[in-house]
């Protein structure tokens, strides 16, 4: 073999080798991000566990068959078959595929139904005689020769993934699995509930405690615990104006063991109402001229310290346009007021005012303050001569014209 013919057989192994870690890295990576927040079954050693499988379809669909194929962690968990019974498919037959360790395939085939949604099966399983813990997968879900989208019900909820975490009865005390909670920024969450067990310990001896992974969003001290017997429930007060997410770790002590379990809670961003106070009403003479008040508006906020970025924009409007050449207008930054009355108009008009954000209306946030009125008045200006025609406090040419026009009408 010449150098050249080694050189390229080298380079080949490594691209090949480099193309085997790649592959690896996404399935490691994709293994790893559909197990977020993946829900949890609690159960003790021997114990059956029943999976209700669904699957979504977007219209009525003829169900020929149905090829089903399941990976579990066969040090954990025995698997124990699939039933139809009780199932949207319960009319139809079964049979077993070659399955391999940790892989469970099933093929479903009938001809009656027609189906949109719902659980077409229930895959059962038996856990070990050791405490651990393993994964259950639904890896193929295949209807027609086509994919399609499905999972295990769990409370009402699809997963493809399921952690089934096993415990030796009459050692450990047991808290039950806790879903993840969503709630809006400001607002508490509802008591969450939840149960402690303990086979050889008495229920009010069992200590439970709670630990947040964020105190800068939910410190331990707005964590509050009910209850001291099996039933027991969590509320949490996040901290005003935060949004983000924590992890809440409850612990279950009897004195001998402990265990914990953890839930998410992810806390949604609200956008808060911008405020201001208005200045003072605002009397001037008749032809004054361009106006600017200097802070007229003032105190102006975003709403909350963690929404300083947004912008802001004041929007007026008047019961008398005709008053003004140009209508009233407020520098959402200075507060400073300006208008342009009409020459040689007098009144009154009210305006009206609010500061608006671009924080939006998301998750029943509010993006503008509350409507405040204020009254420009234009008034005349105050004659000392008996011939000041025009009001514009002297007599001059201009007012001999217009006594001349009177006199000549």
């Amino acid at each position: 073999m010449t150098d050249y013919n080694r050189l390229k057989r080298n380079q080949t192994i490594i691209i090949i080798q480099l193309l085997i870690i790649l592959c690896h890295f996404f399935v490691f990576a994709h293994y790893s991000f559909s197990q977020t927040d993946m829900p949890i079954i609690s159960c003790l050693t021997n114990d059956m566990i029943t999976l209700p499988i669904t699957i979504q379809l977007d219209e009525e669909t003829h169900i020929q068959f149905i090829e089903l194929k399941i990976r579990y962690d066969s040090d954990v968990l025995i698997s124990k078959g699939i039933s139809l019974e009780g199932s949207l498919l319960s009319n139809y037959k079964y049979y077993e595929l070659n399955s391999v360790e940790n892989l469970a395939g099933y093929m479903i085939f009938g001809t009656e139904n027609y189906l949109t949604s719902g659980i077409i099966a229930y895959i059962q399983f038996q856990s070990k005689t050791t405490e651990s813990s393993g994964i259950i997968s639904l890896d193929m879900i295949q209807l027609n020769y086509s994919s399609v989208s499905g999972g295990f019900d769990i409370k009402n909820s699809t997963s493809k993934w399921v952690r089934i975490s096993v415990r030796l009865p009459g050692v450990t005390p047991h808290i039950s699995p806790i879903f993840s909670q969503v709630i809006c920024e400001d607002q508490s969450s509802d008591w969450i509930q939840y149960t402690v067990t303990d086979e050889d310990t008495p229920i009010n001896q069992i200590n439970v405690q709670a630990v947040s992974s964020n105190p800068y969003l939910i410190p331990n001290n707005h964590i509050q615990m009910i209850g001291t017997g099996t039933e027991r429930a969590i509320l949490l007060t996040p901290i005003k104006d935060q949004h983000g997410m924590s992890t809440i770790t409850l612990s279950a002590n009897d004195g001998i063991y402990a265990i914990t379990e953890s839930f998410s809670i992810v806390i949604l961003e609200v956008n808060d109402p911008p405020s201001f106070q208005k200045g003072l009403d605002q009397i001037i003479k008749l032809n004054d001229g361009y106006q600017e008040i200097q802070h007229w508006a003032y105190d102006i906020s975003t709403g909350a310290d963690n929404e300083m970025d947004q912008d802001l924009r004041f929007i007026c409007t008047t019961s008398n346009n005709e008053l003004f050449l140009l209508p009233p207008v407020i520098d959402p930054i200075t507060g400073t007021l300006t208008y342009y009355p009409e020459p040689n108009t007098i009144g009154e008009a009210i305006v009206s005012v609010y500061l608006k954000d671009n924080g939006g209306t998301i998750n029943g946030g509010i993006d503008q303050s509350p409507i405040q009125s204020f009254r420009i008045t234009i008034t005349e200006i105050p004659s000392t001569h008996t011939f000041d025609m025009n009001v514009d406090g002297k007599f001059d040419l201009r007012d001999i014209l217009l006594i001349m026009f009177q006199i000549s009408k």
